[in-house]
């Protein structure tokens, strides 16, 4: 209602369609991150059919998963707990075997390659970094990765210590990873993975411990990584964060893909994520509700909104 009154009384302006400085394209940031032009026509990653049951359980955990993920896509995959998300990061990066259909890697049926092998194509940060740490040092928990891989020293150096820098962590890389704020322990994690330089990175539950400034820091690195070429999964209960960052978003419920598409489609399916127990961001019924007055719908997002209401340069307002 705030919003209606002020774009009513001319407090607040969308800009106008293809508004900006000099008449160009509005910025990127009211629409959805959009994959790279240059697109493989491979999938990176390619799900057909996948179903997995752990044994003696009653149900599969998945079942009949089919889903595709393109070079340069940051895919936001939400649910609640016990929906498959977990299950299905598993069987991406190869520590289960589905019990049927196929996983493919660039073409490549996953379950020809050995887990190691798959840790250099698929990075996966844990929610809990603490099982991914073991090394006395920062720097030696980045490094420890990047040997091998067989890289000569230098270069090992050089990852290691760019990757530190990356989160932030690069004034504590003497320090024993155990005496890091969890938060921090996190974002080693990640500096680990990110230092091997995966094709695709899986960040599970990114923002867990994590202040505002880290929460958008890891987001902001992966985002960078994905402007690169590379590909992004979240998995996430922050709606706010995937969002602002996913060019697509996928919902699991008991198992299954329940639907997918452009954060704003998905999130605009109110009686759907009512079954399944998930909260749209807060700013959507704003966007919605602003729509007659030319807010486009793709500003799902708080910073899409403010942009998209901001005035363009030279506007005189």
């Amino acid at each position: 209602a705030l919003a209606l009154h002020l774009l009513e009384t001319g407090a607040l302006r969308p800009r106008p369609a293809g508004s900006g400085a000099g008449g160009a394209a509005p910025a990127a940031a009211t629409a959805a991150p959009a994959a790279p032009a240059a697109r493989s026509a491979v999938p990176v990653l390619e799900l057909r059919g996948v179903t997995y049951s752990y044994p003696g359980a009653a149900r599969p955990a998945v079942q009949d998963v089919s889903l595709t993920v393109h070079e340069g896509e940051c895919v936001g995959i939400i649910g609640q707990n016990g929906s498959g998300k977990s299950t299905l990061v598993k069987l991406v990066t190869g520590l289960l075997r589905p019990s049927s259909g196929e996983i493919r890697y660039r073409g490549e049926d996953l379950t020809s390659l050995r887990v190691a092998q798959i840790a250099q194509r698929i990075g996966l940060v844990l929610q809990n970094p603490d099982y991914q740490l073991f090394n006395v040092s920062a720097i030696e928990e980045v490094r420890f990765g990047l040997r091998n891989l067989g890289l000569p020293p230098e270069e090992v150096e050089r990852r290691a210590r760019e990757s530190l820098a990356a989160v932030g962590l690069d004034g504590v890389a003497d320090l024993f990873p155990f005496r890091l704020s969890f938060g921090d322990r996190r974002r080693l994690a990640v500096a680990a993975v990110l230092a091997m330089q995966p094709d695709v990175l899986i960040l599970d539950e990114p923002t867990t411990a994590q202040d505002y400034r880290g929460r958008y820091l890891l987001a902001d690195l992966a985002e960078e990584l994905r402007r690169e070429g590379r590909t992004v999964i979240m998995i996430s209960h922050d709606m706010e964060l995937v969002a602002h960052y996913a060019s697509r978003v996928v919902v699991l419920w008991d198992g299954c893909v329940l639907t997918q598409g452009p954060p704003h489609e998905v999130f605009a399916q109110e009686e759907l994520l009512e079954r399944t127990k998930l909260r749209p961001p807060q700013i959507a019924p704003v966007v919605r509700a602003l729509a007659p007055a030319g807010v486009p719908a793709e500003a799902v997002s708080l910073e899409r909104l403010i942009d998209a209401l901001r005035p363009a340069p030279g506007d005189g307002n």
